[in-house]
């Protein structure tokens, strides 16, 4: 267990320092082009300068190595850098207006910087606890960390298909190594600064996000009105982000301490829960007992970002959070009407064109599923703010296609030699069938982060006369998707799983229900309340993405929506995130006023609700605030571990006591990823095995071959593993045959071959060479009289 807090931060600081010191010369890169593209938004992108820079210089550095002889490294990270740079540098020379507007905002940026500092600074305290990259599918995504770190082309090769290359998004670390290389950090390293490093730049975006909104209403003069308002919005934003939890935690948090009994809390039929075991100190005893959090559905996975952060998996979906946020403000900016929506735009600001295009073409690099739901967002922001305008509901979409069609073919021009060097295994959507959330389980993960948009909500809304039309309109537009469902079961011979769904139509009705209620309030808000109408639009956004996951799925290696939902619910959270926290901070800051404005006059609903309405919102507070309980201590159960603490997801290994830690170190220090490949036993997905080739870079023939699957349509499963089984066990020639078929240099013998293959597999009695030994592993050079093209491989 870490000693607190002295070994922390005695274990790694100066590349902790160096990293931040790289984050903020990114930042400065980043400053003019945020400022540019969100213009519409008071802070002029200031909260999201970080994560957009970043992702420019990826994106550039990506394109550069790709389509040119420049080999990958950190010369052409630093020209990356310098390019943009320049470029910046000239757009606030020949637009002054520019650094001025940010230069007034200098205490906004200190204050955006503090708070994304102190988060870094806790989330990876948090993470050194726990440093080691095992379990889960963190050996996977520390290979992508390596093969990104020592590869000279784009894409990179697969370290576990040898002949291959990634088939998979990797911009986000692609991101994360140019930090690495900035900081002179190693990828086992950057493994956990890369988590405090997402979790740090989107908690700022997200409360920065959220003060935009609020500020869309803020009154002139009204000075700590607005500074009470910007405090509540962004702190209870970034709060709903990064450390509100599914009730489930606080569930078990509850049992463990002898509240309630273990037949009380199984009724709600969520696997582990309860967990055995009692208490020490509040904290559950029982290992991992908050992974039942994220499997409060069957046959689904429900990550929310707490428990990605703590768990310390810097996988695709992580990465591309704060980019996430980058994206959904530009949804913000354009339904509340600061954009212009039309075609024509894009020709005379070609710059706000590419900047478009770019942020959606890095989206879709670092996590192609996230284009999905900010894309849809970003056209319906347009889609929306065209019906403010004047346009009726059904023809709004015809100059809204018109408008984004620009920016979405430059996104997928820029992309393009990216997506052409996937093979992926076969996409497609589906409707789900027989899979339904069921209302009870649903409520228990998502009644916290809905509460403040929901009290928010209610605290703020503004009936009056609207048109008959629209809220039929409304209706209709939310009741779409729930009926074409039932058209294509019952069309399709499935009308039992219509009949079948039980609390999941629940769940649907209560979606439909809030979001034409928050439809209508939108048409409600005055002029006046844009903010308001954004925030309100903006929860309705989250409902839609929820609602979506009930009804089609992406159809993939996965049995039926377990990966839809796992992706789109962790985007829902996020944008209920923002939205709950600009919508709870104006309806709380209206109350504060009317209060303050009628001293002896009851409140009526336009400002504080009655005696039981308050009651209610008390209690739905004091809910929210038990629910960040549960981060807090799954940090300090994480800290019981026995890991030692430090930054290197790799130290681990040493305590194996086989050697392999020496054999990875002399790997990384000797071979080179692009001459050599190093054959190893086949392991298999979420295993211990394949190590050597996860955290060196170099290839083997075949690892984690379940994750091949998922990443390329072929695989050559059989043939791979027929090549490593020839190799450790075969005879001469054939051992021969298969090393020169896919170009083998070196044989890795370590424990886990010795228990695929028997303690002595044949390959110890060939002669060759032995170019490494330590404890039990040992490596063997392939003659070079053997050594062939590997024409197998490719």
């Amino acid at each position: 267990m870490a000693t607190w807090p002295g070994e922390l931060l005695s274990s790694g600081v100066g590349h902790a320092v160096a990293w931040y010191l790289a984050m903020l010369l990114v930042t400065a890169v980043g400053v003019v082009p945020a400022a540019t593209l969100f213009s519409g938004l008071a802070s002029r992108g200031l909260h999201v300068a970080r994560p957009l820079g970043l992702a420019l210089v990826a994106l550039l550095t990506w394109l550069i190595v790709h389509l040119t002889p420049l080999p990958y490294g950190t010369a052409a990270v630093v020209s990356s850098l310098g390019l943009i740079a320049l470029v910046s540098l000239a757009a606030g020379i020949v637009w002054p207006q520019i650094p001025r507007s940010l230069l007034a905002r200098w205490r906004e940026f200190a204050a955006v910087e503090a708070l994304a500092a102190a988060l870094f600074i806790v989330v990876l305290l948090v993470r050194m606890q726990a440093p080691d990259a095992w379990g889960t599918e963190k050996p996977a995504d520390l290979m992508l960390m390596t093969a990104v770190h020592r590869t000279q082309e784009f894409p990179p090769l697969d370290p576990w298909a040898a002949g291959e290359r990634v088939s998979y998004y990797h911009l986000g670390q692609v991101q994360m190594d140019h930090l690495a290389r900035l900081a002179g950090a190693s990828p086992a390293e950057a493994f956990n600064l890369a988590t405090a490093t997402v979790g740090a730049m989107a908690a700022a975006a997200a409360a920065g996000l959220a003060m935009d909104i609020v500020r869309m209403d803020a009154v002139p003069g009204a000075r700590a009105v607005r500074r009470r308002l910007l405090i509540l919005a962004g702190g209870i934003a970034a709060t709903g982000l990064l450390l509100v939890a599914p009730l489930a935690g606080l569930v078990q948090v509850l049992a463990a301490n002898g509240v309630g009994s273990a037949s009380l809390w199984a009724r709600l039929g969520v696997p582990g829960i309860p967990s055995s075991g009692g208490a020490e100190a509040i904290v559950p005893e029982a290992y991992w007992w908050w992974w039942p959090t994220t499997r409060v559905l069957p046959d689904a996975i429900s990550e929310y970002p707490a428990f990605s952060l703590i768990l310390g998996d810097p996988h695709p979906h992580l990465l591309a959070l704060p980019l996430g946020v980058a994206a959904l403000a530009l949804g913000v900016q354009a339904s509340a009407g600061t954009a212009t929506i039309s075609w024509r735009h894009w020709l005379v600001h070609p710059d706000l064109l590419l900047l478009t295009s770019a942020l959606f073409a890095a989206l879709t690099m670092t996590n192609s599923w996230d284009v999905l739901s900010y894309g849809g967002i970003w056209a319906a922001g347009g889609w929306w703010a065209a019906t403010r305008a004047g346009w009726p509901l059904h023809t709004a979409a015809l100059p809204v296609v018109r408008w984004a069609a620009l920016p979405t073919l430059g996104g997928l021009l820029l992309a393009a030699p990216f997506l052409a060097s996937l093979d992926p295994a076969p996409l497609g959507f589906a409707f789900v069938r027989g899979e339904a959330s069921d209302l009870p389980r649903w409520l228990l993960f998502w009644v916290p982060v809905l509460l403040p948009g929901i009290v928010g909500a209610l605290l703020l809304a503004r009936p009056q006369r609207v048109s008959n039309s629209r809220p039929l309109a409304l209706v209709a537009i939310a009741a779409m998707l729930p009926l074409a469902w039932v058209g294509a079961m019952v069309g399709g011979g499935d009308a039992g799983d219509v009949w079948h769904r039980g609390w999941g139509w629940a769940v649907v009705l209560l979606l439909v229900a809030g979001i034409v209620w928050l439809g209508l309030s939108v048409t409600w808000s005055a002029r006046q309340h844009r903010g308001q109408a954004t925030a309100l639009w903006l929860l309705a956004a989250a409902g839609g993405v929820l609602l979506a996951t009930e009804f089609v799925h992406i159809d993939d290696q996965f049995t039926g929506r377990l990966n839809t939902v796992f992706k789109y619910w962790f985007h829902g959270w996020m944008i209920a995130a923002v939205a709950g926290g600009a919508l709870a901070a104006m309806g709380i800051d209206r109350c504060l006023e009317s209060r303050s404005a009628a001293v002896g006059v009851r409140a009526t609903a336009r400002g504080c609700p009655g005696v039981v309405a308050r009651v209610a919102f008390l209690s739905a507070g004091v809910l929210w605030v038990a629910s960040t309980v549960t981060p807090p201590l799954m940090a300090v159960a994480r800290g019981r571990e026995g890991q030692d603490p430090g930054l290197s997801a790799t130290a681990h290994l040493e305590h194996r006591g086989d050697g392999l830690l020496a054999a990875i170190e002399w790997g990384a220090a000797s071979l080179d990823p692009a001459r050599h490949v190093v054959v190893e036993a086949v392991g298999e997905s979420y295993g211990d095995g394949n190590r050597f080739s996860a955290f060196t870079g170099v290839p083997t023939i075949l690892g984690w071959p379940g994750h091949e699957r998922q990443w390329r349509a072929e695989v050559r499963e059989a043939d791979r593993r027929a090549a490593v089984a020839a190799i450790y066990v075969g005879g001469d020639d054939a051992r021969d045959r298969a090393a020169r078929d896919w170009g083998v240099t070196h044989v890795l013998v370590g424990n886990a071959e010795r228990i695929a293959f028997g303690p002595v597999p044949a390959i110890v009695q060939s002669g060759w060479p032995v170019v490494f030994e330590e404890g039990v592993t040992q490596v063997f050079e392939v003659p070079a009289a053997v050594q062939g093209t590997g024409s197998a491989s490719r």
